[in-house]
């Protein structure tokens, strides 16, 4: 089910499984992840099966054409400071416009995805999609357990004409 939580912000929840979410959990625990500029730690999967899925689905789903650009699973660390409401920037995500979340935890306290107008509590297995380039967003701070996620940016491969980008 296709929830619009506030004209900018799209969510589908139940869209993974919760035997599927915690089998990308373990795989981010068994496999040495990479610490980013953010202090966040992420494991790329940018050849996983689920890159495809996702962007299969979401092109079922919306009027959009998109190409994979990166992909990962995340884990926001119990403790770690709130991350203060962004837009992603063109100089450091070049091909990114669009971003997509897919929660694979819920027993966290704390640790909401939000922008200026909404503040979204993740469920397990619910998959938030929305423009990374323009809305502005952020995420609170988790006080207890880490919030696991996987993250997609995408690029818009169709431009204002519906013409392919080359």
């Amino acid at each position: 089910m296709i929830k619009n939580l506030n004209n900018s912000v799209l969510l589908f929840e139940n869209y993974l499984t919760k035997e599927r979410c915690e089998g990308f959990i373990q795989k981010y625990k068994k496999e040495k992840p990479n610490v980013d500029h953010h202090r966040q730690n992420w494991l790329y999967i940018v050849d996983d099966i689920i890159v495809k899925e996702v962007k299969q689905f979401l092109e079922g789903m919306l009027p959009i054409k998109i190409g994979g650009w990166n992909a990962g699973i995340g884990v926001w660390l119990d403790g770690l400071d709130t991350y203060p409401i962004h837009v992603h920037d063109k100089n450091v995500r070049p091909n990114n416009d669009f971003t997509t979340l897919i929660y694979l935890n819920d027993d966290f306290d704390n640790g909401e995805f939000y922008t200026e107008n909404l503040t979204y509590k993740p469920k397990t297995g619910s998959l938030v999609f929305f423009n990374g380039m323009e809305m502005l967003h952020g995420v609170k701070k988790v006080t207890k357990n880490n919030r696991y996620y996987l993250i997609f940016w995408w690029e818009n491969t169709v431009d204002d004409n519906n013409n392919t980008k080359t």
